[in-house]
Order: structure tokens, then C-alpha cells, then sequence
């Protein structure tokens, strides 16, 4: 256990709405999907990205094509055209800004934010570590990349990490990937793992020496599926219901 777990004592059966509680005129990482997860009490999980002029967007997809129409990439184009960027759906909402989202929610419930680096390691690091520095609320840092991770170590070492972890194939290219992971969990040294729901824990438990460490997992989408996972996972994504 490492000696500073209390960071996460808040974690234990968290429910995280995935992308905010969207659904219909709340478009997910939508100000309108973190507003209705915050009225239902609702941590919420969001996508972090880099725009061309170094703010911080909330937006998951590599290109903006499926939830705006619109060519490119976050990286593409600067925060004040994506607050111009209307998402699909009803309701008028834009992609907005992790400042936006940090001002609603003012630590009334938890946040866990996955960084997507789409270049070199540090600026979008820097960039939210920045502004979570002056944020009252618990938040959790958590990436697929270890570098990302590692970078937060380093530099901001009071915010919680969390590696995530995908499922793994069967035969050579699943061996691949378990190297793959473990290294990154060597370099990030995580608070937490979050393990996609499709995966064996035990077997991620048993490779890692996950024993001491909370085990979030993702994305639960039945509440049959949520029920399975309170007997192993400490806490919880959801989509497309309401536990």
C-alpha cells in the first residue's frame, strides 16, 4: 500500500456517470450531461484534450466528425471555435472547457478525468495540473499512457493517479499487452487501476500485485453487470442506466 492511499478515501463505491449523464439534449462531456449527473449525486468521468491554443476541452473522440460533423481535431482548433462548435443532439450545447466544468460542479462530487495526449508528453498535463491546483473537490487523474501518469508523479504529485487498463486478446498479442501494461503501472506507480469490465480482475490482480490497490472498472452499462462488479471493483463508470 503506498504510504499516501488516503488520497483515494473517498473513492470506495463511487459511481461514475460515463462522459456525464448523458442522453437525450445532453450530449455527453456536455455541461448539460455534468449538471444531470451532478443533480443525481453522480461522480463523473470525462475526456481531457489539448486545443491548438492550450486550453484544456472536454471531448473524447480523436476527430470531431461524430459528435459535431465538423473536420479534425480538438488539436485543430482553438477554444474559442469550439465553444462555437455546436455538439449533435438538442439542447445547444458546445464542447466546453474543463474551466467551465470545474466552475459547475465545485467539488460536490467526484470527478475522474482521463487524459488524451494526441502529442508530446507535458503540455496537457501541465495544463490540467494547473488548473486543478486551485480546485476544492475530489479528482482523479487517470490515462491508458503511463508517460502522462508519470508526468503527473513528478509534478504534481498531490493529485491521484489512475492507470487504465483495456481487455486483452487471447494468445501472443494479449502476452504483448500484459508486457505493455505492466511497464506502464511500473512507470505511472497509480493510486487506483480501472479495469475494463470485459476483463478477468483476478488475473489483471495476480500480474500487476494489484492486492492494495482500488480497482475501479468500466463501462458498466446493465445493472446486472453492476452487480457483478460490486463483488470485486471498489468503484464504478456507468452508462445507459441509472443504479
Amino acid at each position: 500500500m503506498k504510504d499516501d492511499a488516503g488520497m483515494l478515501d473517498w473513492l470506495d463505491g463511487v459511481l461514475f456517470a460515463h462522459r456525464g449523464l448523458h442522453g437525450p439534449n445532453k450530449p455527453e462531456n456536455s455541461i448539460a450531461a455534468v449538471d444531470a449527473a451532478v443533480s443525481k449525486g453522480y461522480g463523473i468521468e470525462l475526456d481531457l484534450q489539448l486545443t491548438a491554443d492550450g486550453r484544456v476541452a472536454v471531448f473524447h473522440d480523436d476527430t470531431l466528425n461524430r459528435m459535431t460533423g465538423k473536420p479534425g481535431s480538438i488539436g485543430d482548433y482553438t477554444a474559442a471555435e469550439l465553444q462555437q462548435t455546436q455538439l449533435r443532439g438538442l439542447g445547444q450545447q458546445s464542447i466546453p472547457l474543463l474551466n467551465a466544468v470545474l466552475a459547475m460542479v465545485r467539488g460536490r462530487v467526484p470527478l475522474y478525468l482521463e487524459l488524451k495526449p494526441a502529442g508530446p508528453v507535458g503540455a496537457l498535463e501541465a495544463a490540467v495540473a494547473a488548473m486543478l491546483s486551485r480546485y476544492k473537490g475530489p479528482v482523479l487523474i487517470a490515462s491508458f499512457q503511463g508517460l502522462s501518469l508519470n508526468w503527473m508523479a513528478e509534478h504534481a504529485p498531490q493529485l491521484p493517479r489512475c492507470l487504465i487498463i483495456g481487455t486483452c486478446p487471447p494468445g501472443p498479442l494479449g502476452e504483448a499487452q500484459h508486457r505493455r501494461e505492466r511497464w506502464h503501472y511500473k512507470l505511472s506507480a497509480p493510486h487506483a487501476v480501472s479495469v475494463d469490465c470485459e476483463c478477468q480482475p483476478d488475473a489483471w490482480v495476480a500480474r500487476l500485485g494489484l492486492q492494495d490497490v482500488p480497482l475501479i472498472t468500466w463501462t458498466l452499462k446493465t445493472p446486472a453487470a453492476l452487480a457483478a462488479a460490486r463483488t470485486w471493483a471498489n468503484a464504478y463508470v456507468f452508462e445507459g442506466f441509472l443504479p
